[in-house]
């Protein structure tokens, strides 16, 4: 004789199920679906589409004999008042704007490899302009191949450049739409626009982006748009407080909607650099001459004109010094004339993108950034973290993570600012000089910095920041992890059909 459970013949769908709520999903955070002998009831319900779920009569029955089957288990029905899909992992959708290897694709990198699969499943989206220029295909690929190293999903979308917004936006509207993510997180401009106005009409429940550096002047119809957008976000994310005074001041952002969560980098990859010999004999440079370092976009935000300015102020006192560029960008063609024009053009080594970035600043004297405004730069914090000397602009975040004449050198601007026309490049040449001058001052600096960056900027660190983040947003919108998890500790040695349900 069957027991009363197997009699009803009925299996609770516990990822999806909310009791007393409105179904088909959208403006709540979750609907009422149940499966008889594992398929899924309410197909009405679904059929209205996001937002277009009621609570009918069929519903309330539903709803009535779920709390009845719980009643049995003796459970209470208030027990599972959440987002039961989440109970699978909270599903996060991170924006970039490419996945080539760079600074902010390699930033999501870390943070995916650090978050709580348990808790959270995260895929990756790159977003651009059918306008706008892209890495190579061989770039995209090998930043795709990353990721599925991984195990995490990364895929490209296109986006029309003309158009009307909700023309342009609509793709992704039906991504956000169809794959049902509880998060949306853009990193970068102007993703962070797209996917945020995409995840309200999506109705996605968490929509953030993070401003990932300060920046110079904006104009007014950019500011205000940027004031419009954090009104449409459920918050916007600073990697550092210099960037969270910028969303304040220049992009209109209410102090309440700011969240500072700092960026990070994975220590671990870090103690496994190659030998400094081998690397510098693959670059073509002695391994006794002083190298110094930058790694960046070659862009003029950056300020390598002027690193290449103060570079022939260093080679008067340090004749034999090497200074090596790692990155690619609109300004390579101009940078590399005026290296050619220069009186020592060999002392110059521009090597373009290089996925092992990181060996090239481990076999470095010092590492050089000088950016006109910076966020949390990641190969600053990379070169702190193996130990090299760092000399650096005092902008934006820099001063975050140096410590001027502690743990590192910020020589110019002479005061801290958010963003700077331009810097000294004699100040900068009698940085760079003086430490390659002083090696003893140069480790103790570098020790000092390697301590620090270590303490605070790991990608563990900065991945439990999400993960409290994305919890307590979600909580606020009826997806409460922790319920979740107790249902899914119930759920896992009950679950018998192949959609998750659980038969009763």
């Amino acid at each position: 004789m069957r027991s009363p459970a197997s009699a009803a013949c009925c299996a609770i769908h516990l990822p999806t199920l909310l009791v007393g709520e409105r179904t088909g999903g959208g403006n709540t955070p979750a609907g009422v679906r149940f499966a008889t002998d594992g398929r899924r009831l309410g197909r009405r319900a679904r059929a209205h589409g996001p937002g277009g779920g009621r609570r009918g009569p069929g519903t309330r029955r539903l709803a009535s004999k779920a709390r009845g089957t719980l009643s049995f288990l003796g459970l209470k029905a208030a027990f599972v008042r959440a987002d039961l899909r989440a109970m699978a992992p909270a599903r996060i959708l991170l924006a970039v704007s490419q996945l080539a290897p760079c600074g902010v694709s390699d930033l999501i990198l870390h943070l995916v490899g650090a978050l709580d699969r348990e808790r959270f499943e995260p895929s990756v989206l790159a977003l651009h302009a059918d306008d706008a220029p892209v890495s190579s295909l061989e770039a995209e690929a090998a930043g795709a191949a990353r990721f599925a190293r991984l195990g995490i999903p990364a895929r490209s979308m296109v986006l029309r450049a003309r158009g009307s917004l909700r023309q342009r936006i609509a793709p992704l509207v039906k991504l956000l739409r169809e794959e049902t993510f509880h998060v949306v997180h853009a990193h970068s401009r102007p993703a962070d626009l797209w996917l945020t106005l995409a995840g309200v009409v999506a109705r996605t429940p968490v929509r953030l982006y993070t401003r990932q550096a300060t920046y110079g002047a904006w104009p007014l119809s950019l500011r205000l748009r940027y004031a419009l957008l954090a009104r449409c976000a459920t918050r916007v994310v600073a990697v550092s407080d210099a960037v969270h005074t910028h969303l304040r001041s220049r992009e209109l952002v209410p102090r309440r909607r700011v969240e500072l969560v700092p960026d990070g980098i994975a220590l671990a990859p870090l103690e496994h650099t190659r030998p400094r010999r081998e690397t510098r004999a693959d670059l073509g440079i002695d391994p006794e001459a002083p190298l110094v370092t930058t790694v960046a976009l070659l862009t003029p935000r950056k300020g390598h004109r002027f690193l290449v300015s103060a570079a022939r102020a260093v080679l008067d006192r340090h004749p034999r010094t090497r200074f090596l560029f790692v990155g690619d960008g609109p300004e390579r063609t101009a940078l590399e004339a005026v290296v050619r024009a220069s009186p020592r053009p060999e002392a110059f080594l521009f090597v373009g993108e290089r996925m092992d970035y990181a060996d090239c600043i481990a076999a470095s004297d010092l590492y050089v950034l000088p950016s006109l405004w910076e966020g949390l730069n990641l190969s600053l914090l990379t070169a702190c973290a193996l130990g090299v000397p760092v000399v650096a602009s005092n902008v934006g975040s820099n001063p975050e993570i140096i410590t001027h004449g502690v743990s590192g050198l910020l020589p110019t601007p002479s005061v801290a600012t958010l963003a700077a026309e331009s810097l000294d490049p004699h100040a900068l040449a009698d940085a760079i000089a003086g430490l390659l001058a002083d090696r003893e001052r140069a480790r103790a600096l570098a020790r000092a910095a390697r301590a620090h960056v270590r303490a605070r900027f790991s990608a563990e660190l900065m991945a439990a920041r999400h993960e409290t983040l994305y919890a307590r947003l979600l909580e606020e919108r009826g997806v409460d992890l922790q319920r979740l998890e107790g249902l899914k500790a119930f759920a896992g040695p009950m679950a018998q059909d192949a959609g998750g349900g659980i038969l009763l």
